[in-house]
């Protein structure tokens, strides 16, 4: 869950089965943010980065947004960002096709421009398994 420190307009999903349940219903990837709320890095990432209006508008067309606290992760969201080969800086960002499968991960707070990048990437990646 994010940390109730952060604040955004995104609608955050807390739970990785949930997620990607509506990931399968909505045929939408899902889009994890693994970061932690002492971390400025991550709290850069979340209140500025993902607040803008082109990310928050590309996340709700294309992602079932997913936050996980870095602190206290869920075992199944903690057991899935340690096995990805880019684990820090926090945040650490995953992409998810609705089925789990990784579509690509990243590490460290991206700029809303490489942030959007990544964000069409993987969506090319999901429409490319499909």
């Amino acid at each position: 869950m994010l940390h109730p420190s952060f604040t955004s307009p995104l609608a955050w999903a807390t739970r990785l089965d949930d997620a990607l349940d509506e990931a399968r219903v909505s045929t939408k990837a899902v889009f994890v943010v693994h970061g932690g709320a002492r971390c400025v890095g991550t709290r850069g990432f979340v209140e500025k980065t993902l607040a803008k209006d082109e990310v928050v508008e590309l996340v709700g067309e294309r992602f079932i947004a997913l936050a996980s606290d870095a602190d206290a992760p869920h075992a199944d969201l903690a057991a899935l960002v340690a096995g990805l080969p880019k684990q820090a800086p926090t945040p650490v960002c995953v992409y998810l096709a609705p089925s789990g499968a990784v579509l690509l991960s990243t590490a460290g707070a991206r700029p809303a421009a490489v942030l959007i990048n990544d964000m069409l990437e993987a969506s090319f990646k999901l429409k490319s398994a499909v």
